[in-house]
C-alpha cells in the first residue's frame, strides 16, 4: 500500500535499493536524487529536516523503496 503523506518538520527516511536493478551505481549516490525528488514533489519540506536516514541494498522489486515518517 503506498500512501503519499507531506512531512511537515522533522523527518526519518528508510531507503532500499535493488542492487539488481542498481548494479553501477552507489547506493549513496542514490540517496541525493531520492530526497531532491522528495522534496521537489512536497512531500518534504526540505532535506536538511533529516534526523535519521537508513540506506540499504535490499529486495526491492520496484526498484526502490522508500519509507517515510514524520518526527514528532
Amino acid at each position: 500500500k503506498r500512501s503519499l503523506e507531506k512531512i511537515k518538520g522533522a523527518f526519518n527516511l528508510e531507503v532500499t535499493m535493488d542492487r539488481d536493478r542498481s548494479r553501477n551505481s552507489d547506493i549513496d549516490n542514490r540517496l541525493k536524487t531520492i530526497l531532491d525528488a522528495l522534496q521537489r514533489w512536497g512531500l518534504i519540506e526540505n532535506d536538511r529536516l533529516s534526523e535519521k536516514i537508513t540506506i540499504e541494498w535490499g529486495e526491492a522489486p520496484e526498484g526502490c523503496e522508500i519509507i517515510l515518517r514524520g518526527v514528532i
